[in-house]
C-alpha cells in the first residue's frame, strides 16, 4: 500500500517538459525566464552590481551600461540533451534572462569593467564626480 501510494505520488509531481510550457496558449509577454540574484552597493566612489550567473558562458552575456542604468540580458543554454527525461526535481534555470538596474546617482558609463568569476558577474562603474558626495566639518563659531 505505501508503494502504491509514492508511485501516485510520483505520476503527481513529474514536471512537464519544456516544450509542453510552450505550447500554452495564451501568449505572454516575457523578457526574463527568471529573476537573477543580484546584489548592487557603494563602494567608495563606485557602485557595484554582482550577479549570480553560474553555468552561463560568458560569451553569451551582454551588458548595457547608461549614466544611470546597467542591462545585464543574455542566454543560458542546456548543456545536454535532456529530451525524452522525466524529472523529478527540475530547478536550474535555462532560456533567456534579462536584469535592469538603476542606480540612485548618475555614473561614467564609458567607464564601466566587468569580470566574471567562479559563476560571478561583477560590474564596477565609477560614479560621475557630482554624485560624489564631499562631507565637511561644520566650525563652531563663538558668539563674541
Amino acid at each position: 500500500m505505501i508503494w502504491a501510494n509514492l508511485n501516485e505520488m510520483d505520476e503527481e509531481v513529474k514536471i512537464k517538459p519544456q516544450a509542453q510550457v510552450a505550447q500554452q496558449t495564451e501568449p505572454q509577454v516575457v523578457k526574463s525566464d527568471w529573476a537573477l540574484a543580484t546584489d548592487v552597493y557603494n563602494k567608495g566612489r563606485n557602485i557595484v552590481v554582482k550577479l549570480n550567473l553560474a553555468g552561463i558562458d560568458p560569451d553569451k552575456i551582454d551588458i548595457s551600461v547608461t549614466s544611470d542604468s546597467v542591462k545585464i540580458s543574455g542566454v543560458a543554454e542546456e548543456e545536454e540533451t535532456t529530451e525524452g527525461c522525466d524529472y523529478f526535481v527540475k530547478e536550474i534555470r535555462r532560456g533567456s534572462f534579462e536584469r535592469v538596474v538603476k542606480f540612485p546617482v548618475r555614473v561614467e558609463m564609458d567607464k564601466a569593467e566587468a569580470e566574471y568569476k567562479n559563476g560571478i558577474l561583477k560590474i564596477t562603474i565609477p560614479k560621475r564626480e557630482e554624485s560624489i558626495v564631499n562631507k565637511i566639518k561644520v566650525k563652531a563659531i563663538s558668539n563674541q
